[in-house]
């Protein structure tokens, strides 16, 4: 997944488990999901991960966990895990049951029924982070899901929705030409203007995630999602008037359609 000059790569392993499902001593592993991420170079096109970039890009790292592997790997898990991105796997397992029929031809027909239980294992690799890599992570997270398949099956994960996730960098309050004061927005920010957002006077940096219904049936309606919302965080600056989030969110509706006809496509 690629946004501007940041490049995110994302892999998917399914882990089977095996335990005794009759046995109430015998939990299944918890989490559904594990996610991993790292910064797998030092260098990337000439640019360097966030850990490594200037002292002020450092305590927003520390302070706001918005830049940090520690943070963003738990913000992924918990997307992953506590949204109801998933549907059929409330025991913290995907289960698959497939049946078979054998033939012999001195005993009848035998059906047998096969029971399997995955786990996820999620691995996203930042090859080169010019900011916003969030985004990029969500929905590589995305398109990952919607097109992966339960080993030597065709069955697709069952996916209640798709993640799309949005971030705006609330820019240093200017004075207009009416001499009001008035912010900057910059979606998809850089590595520039998020630290001046968080920390060079700005309104700090927005981050929404929406959900998104891939319309496969024509007759399914159209409205789906329009008034739903995953979550909306906010990360640094000196706070953001309520219409910013309104335009934030808008924008990302924008987006969410543009993922579904991708995804249609």
């Amino acid at each position: 997944m690629k946004i501007g000059d940041t490049h995110v790569v994302t892999a998917i392993a399914f882990e089977e488990i095996v335990f005794d499902a009759s046995s109430s001593d015998s939990l299944p592993p918890t989490p559904l999901c594990t996610i991993t991420l790292d910064f797998p170079f030092t260098h990337h096109h000439n640019r360097t991960p966030a850990y490594q970039q200037s002292v002020a890009n450092e305590t927003i790292r520390t302070a706001n966990s918005y830049n940090s592997l520690s943070g963003s790997t738990s913000y992924l898990h918990k997307l992953a895990n506590s949204m109801n991105l998933f549907s059929s796997c409330d025991y913290g397992f995907f289960e698959l049951t497939s049946s078979a029929t054998t033939t012999s031809t001195t005993t009848p027909p035998t059906l047998t029924t096969t029971t399997q239980r995955y786990k996820l294992n999620l691995s996203f690799s930042i090859l080169n982070n010019d900011g916003n890599f969030m985004d990029a992570c969500v929905l590589g997270l995305s398109q990952s899901i919607s097109s992966c398949c339960f080993p030597n099956t065709t069955i697709n994960l069952p996916v209640n929705f798709l993640p799309v996730s949005i971030s705006c960098a609330i820019m240093k309050n200017t004075k207009g030409g009416d001499g009001k004061s008035q912010s900057a927005a910059r979606f998809d920010p850089g590595l520039v203007e998020e630290a001046e957002a968080m920390e060079g006077g700005g309104g700090g940096v927005v981050r929404v995630v929406l959900p998104c219904y891939p319309k496969k049936d024509k007759d399914e309606i159209k409205e789906k999602g329009l008034d739903e919302l995953v979550c909306i965080d906010c990360w640094g600056g000196g706070g953001v008037k309520l219409n910013v989030i309104r335009g934030v969110l808008a924008v990302g509706r924008r987006r969410v359609e543009e993922v579904e006809r991708a995804l249609n496509a």
